[in-house]
C-alpha cells in the first residue's frame, strides 16, 4: 500500500501509514509488543500530530516517534 511502511525497533513491530491533512502529511502510528501478531493481536497507536512538507519526512517523523515511543515503553 503507498505510504505505508513496516519495521522492526527492538523486537516491536512498527506499521506507518502516511496520510494527507490538508496540504500537508502526517501519519498513523500503530506498534506491537514482541510475540504478538499484527493480523490477530490488538495494537497500541502512537500519538503523532506533526505534519511534514513530504510523504518521506512524515514517515521519518513517525518512525523516530515510534522508536522512541517504544524505548520509553520498554525502559
Amino acid at each position: 500500500m503507498p505510504g505505508q511502511i513496516e519495521r522492526e525497533h527492538r523486537g516491536w513491530k512498527i506499521k506507518i501509514t502516511v496520510k494527507t491533512v490538508d496540504t500537508k502529511y502526517s501519519a498513523r502510528i500503530q506498534v506491537w509488543k514482541p510475540g504478538h501478531d499484527p493480523r490477530s493481536d490488538n495494537d497500541s497507536v502512537v500519538a503523532f500530530r506533526k505534519r511534514a512538507a513530504s510523504r518521506a519526512k512524515a514517515q521519518d517523523a513517525a518512525l523516530l516517534a515510534a522508536k522512541e515511543w517504544i524505548d520509553r515503553e520498554i525502559d
